[in-house]
């Protein structure tokens, strides 16, 4: 590597001195200087490592654009590949847990399960009003309070303005995740909570693999009890008027019990909720949150890991059976086209299949009471 810089040096040296003194012949100094540029040209990319700074077009015709920085690789948006979609039970890290309508929940739906408005759990008999209650979404249950609820919520709200605007727009109540490090975050989930949606913060937590990174602000396996706190008072600072947070990756994290401890810990001395992605099916989260005493809940039905319109509607149906069976169903999607496109035919249909869109909040202490039995 030297030697090629000293012979790129003495080229320049000759190119500069024949050019001060081109003895009277032009065409011959052109020559000698066009030349050593070239050689130049050539020592730069293919011996100086210039060429890896070229990205030639690919065979579909269109350029590789290479980003700088991406900030969030959202775990859920990789393209699996069919075999991974199609098995029973998925094994894509931090993305699926197991089959999402197992085979009891096919069978013959059992009656609505009657849901009561929420009231402070015994745990919490000394606060008047937690927190989560005091910003949960206005809701109205439909008459006689028949309708089994069906609870979308959509995560990684914020970073793409344009769809989480879109989003925003659909018929309320939708419980929506921003996260904690999204651009104007605190304008977004402002306006999506006057528009009638429930807020969460969709907290960065340590994946499975190394390779995919949570973000700003993320709780690590390997942290130490203060630096968790320090984290989460800056997400907990993030915006304001949400009940509680859901976990943003996080297949690593939610198995690490000490840190669930804590971070549920901290959640109730805030009055909050936490709601478990399920990213792995091996997450102690929901059973941590049952032994703290807060209210929680826990995804039944990813919508969006294959990225159809098609796929998306039937993760739709899926979620309507469950609902059916237990009286309530939870849903986690993401701002993309295809899952706006199928919420937007989706959601006018809910009345005429005995169905009723609600907020995460309304359905919180019945998994708490389910917990305590």
């Amino acid at each position: 590597m030297h030697g090629v810089c000293v012979l790129q040096a003495l080229l320049f040296g000759i190119m500069v001195l024949r050019y001060r003194k081109p003895h009277g012949n032009a065409k011959k100094t052109l020559l000698i200087v066009g030349i050593g540029g070239f050689l130049m040209l050539m020592i730069d990319l293919f011996f100086l490592g210039g060429i890896n700074y070229i990205r030639f077009p690919s065979s579909s015709g269109s350029f590789d654009i290479v980003e700088s920085y991406v900030p969030v690789p959202v775990e859920d948006y990789f393209n699996l590949p069919p075999e991974a979609v199609n098995a029973p039970l998925p094994v894509v890290e931090d993305m699926l847990s197991p089959e999402d309508v197992p085979e009891q929940d096919k069978a013959e739906p059992d009656a609505a399960l009657e849901i009561v408005p929420s009231a402070p759990s015994p745990e919490h008999a000394d606060i008047d009003i937690l927190k989560w209650q005091e910003y949960a979404a206005a809701f109205e249950p439909a008459a006689g309070n028949s309708k089994a609820k069906v609870i979308i919520i959509i995560d990684d709200m914020g970073l793409s303005k344009a769809r989480s605007s879109a989003v925003a727009a659909l018929p309320a109540p939708l419980t929506l995740a921003y996260l904690p490090y999204a651009p104007h975050v605190r304008k977004q989930a402002a306006t999506a909570r006057a528009l009638g949606h429930e807020l969460m913060i969709h907290t960065p937590m340590e994946p499975m693999s190394a390779d995919q990174d949570p973000g700003p602000m993320a709780l690590m396996d390997e942290m130490s009890a203060e630096q968790v706190d320090e984290n989460l008072k800056k997400i907990f600072a993030s915006f304001d008027g949400y009940i509680g947070i859901n976990n943003h990756m996080g297949s690593k994290l939610t198995q690490n019990s000490r840190i669930m401890h804590q971070v549920m810990q901290a959640l109730k001395e805030k009055g909050l909720v936490f709601i478990d992605s399920k990213t792995i099916s091996s997450s102690v989260a929901a059973d941590i949150a049952a032994e703290e005493g807060i209210y929680y809940a826990q995804r039944d039905v990813f919508l969006d890991h294959e990225e159809t319109v098609e796929f998306v509607m039937g993760a739709l149906e899926k979620l309507e059976a469950i609902a059916h069976r237990k009286g309530y169903a939870i849903a986690i999607g993401h701002p993309k086209d295809v899952t706006i496109e199928a919420l937007q035919k989706w959601l006018p249909t809910l009345d005429e299949k005995g169905l009723e869109l609600a907020p995460v909040s309304v359905v919180l202490s019945v998994q708490s009471q389910v917990a305590q039995r």
